[in-house]
């Protein structure tokens, strides 16, 4: 929690339930999204703005690129 001019701003974490962060909610309930392929691997952020970032993964699970849709 973060003291504000009218009073106390909140931003919430949601995560599944092995504790990986799928969404946070900001103050202004603006939210970024955060989705997982089957292994765990972040393949898609969706940023407080709407844009998109994807993330592709060599199958070694290390991470192959990004692109970013914006």
């Amino acid at each position: 929690m973060v003291p504000g001019d009218s009073g106390t701003r909140v931003t919430t974490l949601e995560s599944d339930a092995l504790g990986r962060p799928l969404r946070s909610v900001w103050p202004d309930q603006v939210d970024e999204q955060y989705l997982r392929d089957m292994a765990g691997n972040v393949t898609n952020l969706i940023d407080r703005a709407g844009r998109k970032t994807r993330m592709d993964y060599l199958p070694t699970s290390k991470l192959g690129s990004v692109t970013k849709q914006w």
